[in-house]
């Protein structure tokens, strides 16, 4: 993976540009965010795209990309961006999750506080012509209790911020241990608890099937009446026609909202909401300030260079556990692997429904700590199919299929496919074919050609040069009658069958 053209779809500060030209990447930069249709005319030439939220990355789009292999988004959500589409396809999603963080936390502190003090009705009345204090009784933060849904790093910050007021800060979110929430002075609770002790809710989670509509009419039937609530994550996480009922009947005093299901909104339904008088609602601008832009065009340029330098993908949102594929060992291996699972699967006779008739066995020193990677890689290449890819090979991949000897000698990895075996090695920067079903190749045969092909007795290799044209760069055989011998990027199987030769190709590995 190599990333040589990226499109920037939409304004994002220019040192993410300058980053990526610095590093000897093309980039074309669009004044403004294109439409679904434009950006499917525009995505089959380029090997990477950065994103802001204003761009929609379907899963049209995505299928359009036939060259994208990585998605960056800069900023911390990524619901804009149809992420299983990316992994069905095997592109790489990333995000810059912490160049936004502190511009979020100071926005939430900011309309929580606003809210508290009517600081904008006050305002607006003062600006207005009106002295009025008698109107704009606020109420303290002081002894209240902050509930927090969501603790990553967004929630952690808001929680330790607003205990500086001097607010009790309750926290929810199934993934966070209560050792992890209790070092932050956070108490740790069911969000039923949360919904039923919380004066203030504030809402740091993202938009998932799970958590749409998440706070809705039985979750306000939990919670205090007089409740304040404040989201600065993502729209459609509360329900916009439960909160209006509940502003309505009292249950919830005021909102403070920075995000809406629609934006810009467009409904009658979400501008009814933004329009009531218990409502501060502000333009998505939780991470709009100067600093956040710059940080999070500095972090996604950066971690896109990171891919062409082989160092480790960070802000990977699909592929986690690919995060260590891209440097230079792994890379090479991964690669050598993708090889000999492709020719272990073709000569193999492999077919999805005998997907557990295959071993991987690797050995030697300094790969056997990267079994997980070179089972995932093996097994792409075994099935040589659009449907498995690097970021969805794991759910096909049995590692009870994968063998590790040893950790000592030189290195190297066998694929046998329903009894047909290849072992290989990398040496240097060659990866090299070493045996075929247990006999050596001698020299080994290098696979860095887009393809080879492989005759099982050297009479019909004979008999293929004699009749040939094609450009052979190099010949390699054992004891047992197997011939290798590179082929041509244009060659077809026909050209080889006809002596008793099977081509593989590597082109799309």
């Amino acid at each position: 993976m190599y990333l040589r053209k990226v499109l920037i779809s939409e304004p994002i500060h220019q040192h993410c540009a300058q980053i990526l030209s610095d590093a000897n990447i093309d980039v074309t930069a669009l004044p403004k965010a294109p439409t679904e249709d434009e950006l499917v005319q525009l995505i089959e030439d380029f090997d990477g795209l950065v994103v802001r939220s204003a761009t929609k990355v379907t899963r049209k789009v995505i299928e359009a990309g036939v060259r994208l292999k990585i998605i960056g988004m800069a900023g911390t959500g990524t619901d804009t961006i149809d992420v299983r589409a990316a992994t069905d396809a095997g592109v790489f999603v990333m995000n810059a999750p912490g160049g936004n963080t502190l511009s979020t936390v100071e926005h939430t502190c900011a309309i929580m506080l606003s809210l508290a003090r009517q600081v904008p009705e006050s305002c607006q009345s003062l600006k207005s012509g009106n002295w009025d204090r008698k109107s704009f009784m606020g109420r303290e933060l002081n002894g209240k209790v902050l509930g927090i849904i969501g603790l990553g790093h967004i929630g952690i910050e808001v929680g330790l911020r607003m205990q500086g007021f001097g607010m009790r800060v309750l926290g929810a979110d199934p993934k966070v241990p209560s050792h992890v929430a209790a070092s932050h002075n956070i108490e740790l609770v069911s969000l039923e608890t949360l919904c039923g002790r919380a004066d203030w809710i504030s809402i740091h989670a993202p938009l998932l099937p799970t958590t749409r509509n998440m706070i809705n009419e039985n979750v306000f039937a939990m919670c205090k009446r007089g409740l304040r609530i404040v989201n600065v994550a993502r729209g459609g996480i509360v329900k916009t026609e439960a909160l209006f009922e509940a502003l309505n009947d009292g249950t919830v005093a005021g909102a403070a909202l920075d995000v809406f299901e629609e934006e810009p909104p467009i409904s009658d339904t979400e501008w009814r909401l933004i329009k009531h008088p218990k409502v501060l609602p502000t333009p998505h601008l939780g991470a709009n300030t100067v600093e956040a832009q710059i940080r999070v065009a500095e972090h996604i340029a950066h971690q896109f260079v990171d891919v062409n330098e082989g160092r480790p993908l960070v802000g990977l949102v699909n592929g986690k556990n690919l995060s260590h594929s891209r440097t230079k060992d792994n890379r090479l291996w991964m690669d050598l692997t993708l090889r000999l699972g492709k020719i272990a699967g073709r000569l193999g006779n492999f077919s999805p429904e005998e997907k557990e008739d295959y071993t991987i066995t690797i050995k030697g020193s300094g790969i056997a700590n990267s079994a997980q990677l070179l089972g995932i890689a093996a097994i792409v290449g075994i099935h040589s199919s659009a449907d498995v890819n690097l970021l969805n090979a794991h759910t096909v991949l049995s590692m009870r299929n994968v063998k590790t000897m040893g950790t000592s000698g030189r290195p190297e990895v066998t694929i046998s496919v329903n009894g047909f075996s290849v072992t290989g090695r990398v040496e240097g920067t060659f990866l090299l074919l070493q045996g075929i079903s247990g006999t050596t190749l001698q020299p080994p045969g290098p696979l860095e050609r887009e393809s080879i092909a492989i005759f099982d007795n050297h009479d019909n290799y004979k008999k293929y040069a004699a009749n040939a044209s094609a450009d052979v760069m190099w010949m390699v055989r054992n004891a047992k009658g197997w011939t290798v011998t590179s082929a041509e990027s244009t060659a077809k199987e026909e050209d080889f069958a006809v002596f008793g030769g099977r081509l593989v190709s590597f082109a799309g590995l």
